[in-house]
């Protein structure tokens, strides 16, 4: 009787309730499956300015900046103001004014592997270097600094300063390009 004992406490030790830790409590903050990243209209604008206060952080938002550069390393200190020099093209730098260069004005945004990646990066696109931009993407931590990951979409604007009176574009590229986005797979993974 007593050989079978350590069985029996073991099945009545396991048979008490046992407090667990509610997963889907425990990540409302961090789960952005559910987060609606995109709809017909793109609510507020938001600026770098807003985007560098914490203003949209762990959101879908929209942003307007203007392309000043990339990240050479693995921190703003590494801001580069211009062309890339060397094989970098995984992100670039955003800024409210096309001549910014102070790193306290500027935020980084990630650029994912694929199509945006290929037409947004400077080194494969110089002439995007003070391009202004919307910007559908998570505003999150990016090289340490509030900035944006997971690129959307994107529209190039054509800047009123440059135009010199014209409200038409001058080019087909300059029109904007807005690319749509299966957000669900980016979450899922589908799709890959």
């Amino acid at each position: 009787m007593y050989k079978y004992l350590p069985l029996f406490l073991l099945l009545l030790f396991s048979c008490n309730h046992i407090d667990l830790v509610d997963d889907e409590e425990e990540n409302t903050d961090t789960n952005t499956e559910n987060t609606n990243p995109s709809s017909d209209e793109e609510g507020d604008v938001l600026s770098v300015a807003d985007i560098i206060g914490g203003t949209g952080q762990e959101n879908i938002v929209f942003v307007d900046g203007y392309i000043v550069g990339y990240i050479k390393g693995n921190s703003l200190s590494g801001a580069v103001f211009g062309l890339p020099s060397e094989e970098i093209n995984t992100n670039f730098l955003l800024s409210d004014s096309p001549d910014e260069t102070d790193i306290e004005n500027i935020i980084p945004v990630e650029l994912p592997r694929g199509e945006m990646r290929d037409e947004l990066n400077l080194l494969d696109n110089p002439e995007l270097l003070g391009c202004k931009i919307r910007i559908e993407a998570y505003a999150t931590t990016y090289f340490r600094v509030n900035g944006l990951k997971r690129l959307y979409s994107y529209e190039l604007l054509s800047d009123e300063e440059s135009e010199e009176g014209s409200d038409e574009p001058d080019s087909e590229s300059d029109k904007g390009l807005s690319l749509p986005i299966d957000h669900e797979a980016l979450f899922t993974g589908e799709g890959r």
